[in-house]
């Protein structure tokens, strides 16, 4: 197995990266993995995975096409969501 040297040059927001890493990603290098994406995939964040596991233990999402009172929790989620979109298409460098 080959191993890799840390370049000799200086990175940017090299130690930011990093606590990104190890609070975010800790799964990669706890699995042995090392993870390179050209297409603009990228991996779930272990923050994302614990809001979203909030989110739905917290409420009960009924069908987004009825008016019952679960469903309702589902459309304040939902108009939620676009108001980041929106947000985010403020942003001409944004990928959304």
């Amino acid at each position: 197995m080959t191993t890799l040297t840390k370049p000799d040059v200086e990175i940017p927001y090299e130690a930011e990266f990093e606590q990104l890493i190890a609070k975010d990603y800790a799964r990669l290098a706890e699995q042995g993995h090392t993870y390179l994406d050209y297409t603009g995939g990228n991996l779930y964040a272990q923050s994302q995975l614990t809001k979203h596991h909030e989110m739905l233990s917290q409420h009960v999402f009924g069908n987004p096409h009825s008016t019952n009172p679960t469903s309702m929790v589902h459309h304040r989620w939902w108009h939620r969501s676009d108001l980041y979109r929106d947000g985010l298409s403020l942003h001409p460098s944004a990928c959304i």
